[in-house]
């Protein structure tokens, strides 16, 4: 009789990530070329290149989503990158979206917050969100202003209006677990 030697899914995936840690820091440093200078460059001015190198072995308490937080302008013309860092912990930013105005709204995957970016300082001003859950991958602007975005985490729709720092939300007709990750308004309605 053959036994069969079984690894259970819990031990080889422990056992894969042991094994990615213990590679030598060279195998995976940043590869060589321009993209490497530009990382280096932007990214050295405010934490180790390590981070990234090595991003996949750090945990959150590790600093390890320090890259998480950064909002970054490119300028095609010159080629210069510049970053910031959310003022929110672990905010996540995801989606953008540019107002009439010119200002710069972001939503945060990782928090219970919104971020506003002024285009020409790139400050970086957060607007936390009442519910604790929250997540929000995109968001929109209506011809008036005002922000809308779909809250993933649980299932709402909500709306921000930076005149009035006015904040609402209303449950989604499906549900808390309905997961809405779109939003677009145009036509005068709100589509998600």
């Amino acid at each position: 009789m053959t036994e069969s030697l079984v690894m259970p899914r819990k031990m080889l995936r422990a056992t894969l990530i042991a094994t990615v840690l213990t590679l030598p820091a060279a195998a995976l440093a940043l590869p060589d070329g321009e993209g490497r200078e530009l990382v280096e460059g932007a990214c050295a001015s405010c934490h180790g290149v390590n981070l990234i190198e090595r991003s996949s072995g750090n945990s959150r308490e590790d600093g390890g989503y320090l890259a998480s937080t950064m909002i970054g302008r490119l300028d095609p013309e010159t080629g210069e990158v510049r970053l910031v860092v959310s003022p929110r912990e672990r905010s996540r930013p995801y989606g953008l979206k540019v107002a009439a105005d010119g200002t710069i709204w972001v939503s945060c995957n990782g928090a219970n917050c919104l971020l506003r970016v002024d285009p020409e300082t790139m400050e970086v001003t957060e607007i936390p969100l009442p519910e604790t859950g929250t997540t929000v991958r995109r968001l929109d602007v209506d011809e008036d202003g005002i922000i809308w975005w779909a809250n993933s985490g649980l299932g709402r729709l909500g709306r921000y209006d930076p005149e009035t720092s006015d904040i609402q939300e209303w449950v989604s007709p499906s549900g808390p677990r309905s997961h809405p990750y779109a939003i677009a308004v145009f036509d005068g309605a709100v589509r998600y």
